[in-house]
């Protein structure tokens, strides 16, 4: 009997939990947040869909070894690693997140287009570290670009929901990267750059109407 009891308790309660996250999607304000979360979104999927199937595009267009597909793929983890040190003094070289975040854009766009249209793997292995690097600075900026916007209160909620756009982008990356690279092997860095263009020309946008805005 006591189970038959506690069981609706635990149902009700996981019920409040997701009434919770729609409730604060609804709460959000998209006037503030929507141009930041909609370029976080553009500039994860860019790269996602890049990486999604690197080993399979570094196999078709060069005809590496696994032994050298791996050596990259640690080449890409040493070089975010290392990256992640340098996100600091970047910040404080630009002393405006959204300056940083539309030059770190651009460099991921460029990144993107010459790994898709790399010639050799001494040109890929260069424009891998542009990538790493923007990668790096893009998750600093939008964060604290972010947290800058919302009330302190809520710093914690808005920044986890800033963050689930990264899975929703995860999430959708291996179909559409799927589909591009059965159209054409340059498919899915054509993608990315594209992605990450339009990204770029978001916070190009967002970082002129802030230039513009009256005091």
């Amino acid at each position: 009997m006591s189970r038959l009891q506690t069981q609706p308790v635990k149902e009700r309660s996981d019920g409040e939990n997701l009434s919770r996250v729609f409730s604060f999607m609804k709460d959000i304000d998209w006037q503030v947040f929507g141009d930041i979360f909609l370029i976080r979104f553009f500039l994860s999927f860019s790269s996602l869909v890049y990486r999604s199937n690197f080993s399979l595009l570094i196999d078709q267009n060069f005809g590496v070894s696994p032994k050298i597909i791996g050596y990259l793929i640690s080449f890409q983890g040493i070089i975010s690693a290392l990256a992640g040190f340098c996100t600091g003094r970047v910040s404080k070289f630009y002393r405006d997140s959204q300056k940083e975040l539309f030059h770190s854009s651009v460099l991921l766009s460029l990144s993107l287009l010459g790994l898709t249209v790399a010639p050799s793997l001494s040109v890929l292995l260069l424009c891998l570290i542009p990538l790493c690097l923007s990668t790096a600075v893009i998750r600093v900026s939008s964060s604290a670009i972010t947290i800058g916007r919302c009330h302190p209160s809520k710093v914690g909620a808005v920044t986890g929901f800033g963050q689930s756009i990264a899975s929703i982008a995860r999430m959708v990356t291996p179909l559409i990267a799927g589909i591009t690279q059965e159209i054409s092997i340059y498919g899915p860095g054509a993608m990315g750059t594209l992605s990450a263009g339009i990204g770029a020309g978001l916070a190009g946008h967002m970082l002129n109407s802030v230039k513009h805005k009256p005091e």
